[in-house]
């Protein structure tokens, strides 16, 4: 009797299943981030390989090694720039120590929050002593954290290498892995199983269209404010500011500690032109152009799609930003299909 390799697989099949995703766990994540940006990119690559002239493996090829240019080369210009912004805060670090510790005479008269600064500022002669007594201890507790942060950004680039290692082979060979895994899900659900994968489609495009193309145009209109306020880096705190634009509420940490610094410093009105450019501008970027974009791709509510961001992001880190959404969209198209057909 021959054997049949036909329908849906039994326990063996499941089992094995099972092995390889324990198999493939501690690599989840990097493989996700390749499939996500493969996806989101496809029709770049698709344009690629027709201007190739159907050359698949060239285009394959060349976008991985595209991607890992732009990443080097602000890599590389911001070690630049962090290496001489070090050197200027170096050199001027003793002038700037031996300041006296003084409050300003605007936040001075502030009712009981400025008595309690002077009162607690009146013990240090210096920015040193000041420095001594709370900055030590702080740098102390901190310390560990930073080299084990240090320690991950190793294991970080070797991800990042990983992720493009299998871009190559998702754009090469994507076509037939779709294909694999829809004729899989058919076999599994039936005739929900495309329901199910269009589902997965128009999710990932939505959120990965509206946090990039959100996250970008809060950098831009971010980096003016930074630019007119006249703060040294601008275009350093604009890519701070398109990374953490990411994460909901992320600008806010970026845009308020520059209004915090420019106060300190005793730049009170670029301070105030900061912070309410921030607040009426900058904030109201995410409102406008994330619904809009998430709106123009898929039909749910955008609560869900919010509460899958923070929820992902909560539970999954960075990659629970993309992964969040699609599995209460999932959960939510089951939900319709099991009760509401009931």
């Amino acid at each position: 009797m021959s054997a049949s390799c036909n329908g849906v697989p039994g326990l063996a099949g499941w089992s094995l299943c099972l092995l390889a995703l324990y198999l493939l766990w501690p690599l989840l994540e990097p493989l996700l981030w390749a499939v996500i940006l493969v996806y989101a990119s496809w029709p770049l690559h698709t344009g690629l390989t027709r201007l190739l002239g159907g050359r698949v493996c060239w285009s394959a090829l060349l976008i991985p090694l595209g991607i890992l240019v732009v990443l080097l080369i602000p890599l590389v210009s911001g070690v630049f720039l962090l290496q001489r912004e070090w050197m200027l805060f170096y050199a001027e670090l003793p002038g700037w120590l031996s300041r006296p510790v003084t409050v300003p005479g605007w936040l001075e008269a502030v009712p009981l929050l400025g008595q309690q600064l002077t009162f607690l500022l009146a013990p240090f002669e210096s920015l040193q002593e000041l420095a001594r007594h709370y900055g030590l201890p702080w740098l102390k507790q901190v310390g560990g954290q930073v080299m084990t942060l240090l320690e991950g950004v190793g294991w970080a680039l070797a991800r990042s290498g990983f992720v493009l290692f299998v871009m190559f082979f998702l754009y090469r060979d994507g076509l037939r892995v779709a294909t694999g895994v829809k004729q899989a899900l058919n076999r599994v659900l039936g005739s929900d199983g495309a329901c199910y994968c269009a589902v997965v489609e128009s999710t990932t495009r939505a959120v990965v269209y509206g946090i990039v193309f959100t996250a970008a145009g809060q950098a831009v209109v971010a980096t003016l404010g930074y630019l007119v306020a006249g703060l040294k880096a601008p275009l350093l705190l604009g890519l701070l500011t398109f990374l953490l634009g990411m994460i909901p509420f992320g600008v806010v940490v970026v845009w308020g500690s520059a209004s915090i610094s420019l106060v300190l410093d005793g730049q009170v009105w670029p301070a105030l032109g900061l912070f309410l450019w921030g607040t009426l501008v900058v904030s109201w970027v995410d409102n406008l152009i994330r619904p809009w974009v998430i709106s123009q791709n898929v039909r749910i509510p955008f609560l869900l799609i919010v509460l899958g961001i923070v929820g992902g992001f909560i539970q999954y880190g960075f990659i629970g930003l993309f992964v969040g959404p699609v599995i209460l969209n999932l959960s939510l198209t089951a939900w319709r299909k099991g009760f509401q057909s009931a």
